[in-house]
């Protein structure tokens, strides 16, 4: 040992590292007059004692007598746990459970030993918190630590002590305690959010796929739409361009068929006439009673004369049916390349539906039924010779769509306060879907029989002409309706009162 006499005690510093501390302290607790002392040395006697000199005078020390070494280690227990200024009970060796989220917790302990017991030292640990390979001293000769804000989990709380003479007592002292979690902090919790923020990525992610899903066949469609569109224009500019070449070429039969079917009609009344009389003449020779040569008379009957004579007059009537025909062919043609010019006038269309019944009453007599449906309507403004031929066209295609007995149905009313409406129904045939988006184009029709196909464009043109609207339904073999929408008024047109 090395014996160190200062101003605080004698120190003696132990050079071998043990359990013994390396230095220690004696001072008037153990039998010291003072602390300070005089000199800075001290003497050895033949005895092996040690002499100090002290402001009190001199002390002698016997190291292997007067001051033993103490060999008990120091007895370590806990005092008191705090949570938050709630006293904790201490169960020996059991966990404690203490609620979540606690502020603060403090720990007070002491350590027994009777042989100078300030000369105790402590070292604490804190397991779950603190580093398992470190001891840490309280600060100054505080027997107390606190700590703040510990998370949820299991801890355990120890603190040994030495006493004077460094004699370690390992074991010590031990709190066990558990921090309960909240509903947050556990495990499960944290699980379930993982989870929800897995499936919200999921979620996000499925939603952006079909977003771009949405987007791309929106984009399909918008292209496939711009597609149609153009093949749309495109055909209906190859229709206009057919339709402008088929008016010129319309336009010129017109006015070539014109001037042969009005030389034909004109000359038609004096062949009649010229026939007539010359078939007189010829009847009043045959009534006389002249004496004829015999191959005059075997003439006469090879060539059938007498029935030839009375077939004359019908044979004109035909040629005259025919160029009136022709007529009418060529007026529609000059309405369908627009050369005529509708005149407006106010009008019944009650009256005019009844007139066009009337002239189609040979074809629908007796055999299909006529049904009016009529609303009060009020007169419109219109060209009543050409929405005549409407009328006719329609109730006329719906007597020849019906083969056998059967029924038309004539519906008017008002669509709004400016706009009539007139739907003309069958029970006939019905015309089939593919032929649908067709049958108001030029020269389209069904009919093997009869007819040129203009009916129904020509019709559509007046319509229109009349900045009104016609449309068809039809369900095959159970009928067909065509819909007619007309205003009452007409805007910027010249009428005739």
């Amino acid at each position: 040992y090395i014996w160190l006499p200062t101003n605080l005690g004698v120190f003696r510093w132990n050079r071998k590292r043990g359990q013994e501390k390396e230095f220690l302290n004696y001072t008037v607790e153990n039998g010291f007059p003072s602390n300070e002392n005089n000199a800075h040395g001290g003497v050895v006697d033949s005895k092996k004692r040690i002499w100090f000199s002290t402001h009190r005078g001199l002390a002698v020390l016997d190291p292997a007598v007067d001051i033993p070494p103490n060999k008990s280690e120091p007895f370590v227990y806990i005092e008191e746990v705090i949570r938050d200024g709630k006293l904790i009970p201490i169960n020996n060796g059991q966990r404690i459970e203490l609620e979540a989220s606690p502020e603060r917790i403090y720990f007070k302990f002491t350590a027994l030993s009777y042989k100078y017991p300030e000369a105790v030292e402590f070292k604490i640990r804190l397991n779950g918190f603190d580093s398992p390979d470190e001891w840490l001293e309280p600060l100054g000769q505080n027997r107390f630590v606190e700590y703040t804000k510990l998370p949820p989990g299991d801890y355990d709380f120890h603190v040994i002590a030495c006493n004077n003479d460094g004699v370690w007592n390992f074991k010590g002292a031990s709190f066990k305690f558990r921090i309960k979690s909240r509903f947050y902090q556990t495990l499960e919790f944290k699980l379930i959010v993982w989870l929800a923020i897995l499936g919200l990525f999921w979620v996000f992610y499925r939603f952006r796929i079909h977003q771009q899903k949405m987007s791309r066949k929106r984009l399909e469609s918008m292209v496939e739409s711009r597609t149609r569109e153009l093949k749309e224009a495109q055909a209906q500019l190859v229709h206009q361009g057919k339709m402008a070449l088929l008016g010129e070429m319309a336009a010129g039969v017109a006015h070539e068929m014109n001037n042969p079917a009005n030389y034909i009609y004109g000359n038609a009344d004096f062949l009649q006439k010229y026939i007539s009389d010359i078939k007189k003449v010829l009847l009043e020779y045959m009534k006389l009673d002249l004496p004829l040569d015999h191959k005059i008379n075997l003439m006469r009957k090879e060539l059938s004369l007498d029935e030839k004579i009375d077939e004359l007059g019908d044979m004109v009537n035909y040629v005259k049916e025919g160029s009136v025909r022709i007529s009418e062919i060529v007026k529609n043609l000059r309405f369908f390349v627009g050369k005529d010019h509708l005149e407006f006038s106010e009008m019944d269309v009650h009256e005019n539906l009844e007139t066009s019944l009337s002239l189609l009453q040979n074809k629908i007599k007796n055999r299909i039924e006529i049904i009016r449906k009529f609303e009060t309507i009020p007169l419109i403004e219109g060209s009543s010779s050409q929405l005549n031929q409407v009328f006719m066209n329609l109730l006329s295609n719906a007597a020849d769509a019906i083969s056998g007995n059967g029924e038309i149905v004539i519906e008017t009313g008002l669509k709004d306060s400016s706009t009539i409406r007139i739907r003309i129904s069958d029970s006939g045939s019905g015309i089939i879907q593919s032929n649908l988006d067709k049958v108001f184009e030029p020269f389209f029709t069904t009919k093997t029989n009869h007819g040129m196909g203009l009916g129904l464009s020509i019709s559509k043109r007046v319509i229109e002409e009349h900045n009104g609207k016609i449309s068809v339904e039809s369900i095959e073999n159970q009928g067909t309706t065509f819909i007619i929408e007309l205003p009452t008024m007409q805007e910027g047109r010249d009428f005739e009162s």
